[in-house]
C-alpha cells in the first residue's frame, strides 16, 4: 500500500494544473522523525517542477527551528493562519 499512501512522488504537475496550493511545514527539533526528510522531498519537487520559481507558484516549505513533534518545544510552535 506504500504506492497509495506514501507521499514521496515529487511530480506534482497534476496537483499544480488543478490550481491547488500546498503548504508544507516541518518541525526541526523532532526527536521522533528525521528532520531532513521534508526538505529533501521539497528539493526533489523543485527539481521535478524545473525550478524554485515555478514551485513557489503553488508550493512552499516552512521549517520551524526549536519545535518538537506536533508543537511544543522552545521554538514558535503556535500558528495563526
Amino acid at each position: 500500500m506504500a504506492k497509495v499512501y506514501d507521499a514521496t512522488n515529487p511530480d506534482l504537475n497534476r496537483f499544480q494544473s488543478n490550481g491547488c496550493k500546498l503548504i508544507l511545514y516541518r518541525d526541526w527539533s523532532d526527536p521522533s522523525i528525521v528532520p531532513t526528510g521534508m526538505p529533501a522531498y521539497y528539493s526533489a519537487v523543485v527539481k521535478q517542477m524545473e525550478g524554485l520559481d515555478t514551485t513557489h507558484e503553488f508550493a512552499r516549505l516552512f521549517v520551524f527551528p526549536g519545535v518538537y513533534h506536533c508543537g511544543a518545544g522552545y521554538g514558535p510552535s503556535t500558528l495563526t493562519w
